[in-house]
């Protein structure tokens, strides 16, 4: 979200008194991310890598306990820690991952060629995160809590 101090307020309003919120936040962004973003810059719009951006923004544990402080949280915690993720194989996890996000609109008025060139980068960048299994990412997460 780009104000993140109106949504965690909106939380904070939403929940009942006593009521707590917990939020999981990725980032920074991984070298598989940073492929991905890369080359929807390169193929489809700079918009569509500042979404990829927007998704790892908020990995700051202090600037994320703040925001929750603002807020008007209590009892705030916040931790971070990495976690192996374990994901489908690439080409799967690449367009389950745009469908399932702002970013298939975008796609959807993006020409064959630019598809093909996108997917082209990013399966080359991400052979490296690849197994038998599928793909295993380290990837930073940051869980925050705090009580209305």
């Amino acid at each position: 979200v780009a104000d993140k101090d109106a949504a965690l307020s909106e939380m904070y309003r939403a929940l009942k008194p006593g009521g707590r919120v917990v939020i999981n936040a990725p980032g920074p962004e991984t070298k598989a991310f940073a492929a991905f973003s890369n080359a929807l810059h390169n193929h489809v719009s700079p918009e569509a890598a500042g979404f990829m951006r927007a998704v790892f923004s908020l990995n700051d544990e202090a600037e994320l306990e703040a925001i929750l402080t603002r807020a008007g949280f209590k009892d705030t915690r916040v931790d971070a820690e990495v976690t192996e993720l374990r994901l489908p194989p690439a080409r799967d996890f690449l367009w389950q991952y745009v469908r399932s996000t702002p970013l298939a609109a975008v796609i959807d008025k993006v020409d064959r060629a630019r598809l093909a060139a996108l997917d082209h980068d990013v399966m080359q960048a991400w052979r490296e995160f690849e197994d038998a299994q599928g793909m295993h990412v380290g990837q930073r997460v940051v869980t925050a809590m705090g009580r209305k």
